[in-house]
C-alpha cells in the first residue's frame, strides 16, 4: 500500500502557479516541487496551509494505492 497525493491535480484546477502557493504555504520552491510530483509528502501542518488555499480537505489530498 502507498500514500500518493493529489497535489498536481487540485493545483491545477485551481489555475495558480507554484511559486505563488509556496510563498503561501511558506516552503521552497524545490520543496513544493517535490510534494506536487509525489517525491516526498508535506507534514501536517503543510497539509493545513495547502488545504487552506487550495479550499479542499485533507482527505482530498491524499489517496492510498494498492502495491502491485
Amino acid at each position: 500500500m502507498e500514500i500518493k497525493n493529489n497535489l498536481k491535480q487540485l493545483v491545477a484546477k485551481t489555475g495558480m502557479k507554484h511559486s505563488f502557493l509556496s510563498d503561501k504555504v511558506g516552503v521552497s520552491d524545490t520543496a513544493f516541487s517535490y510534494w506536487v510530483n509525489n517525491h516526498r509528502q508535506p507534514s501536517g501542518i503543510y497539509v493545513a496551509r495547502l488545504c487552506e488555499e487550495l479550499g479542499c480537505t485533507a482527505q482530498e489530498i491524499y489517496s492510498v494505492q494498492e502495491g502491485q
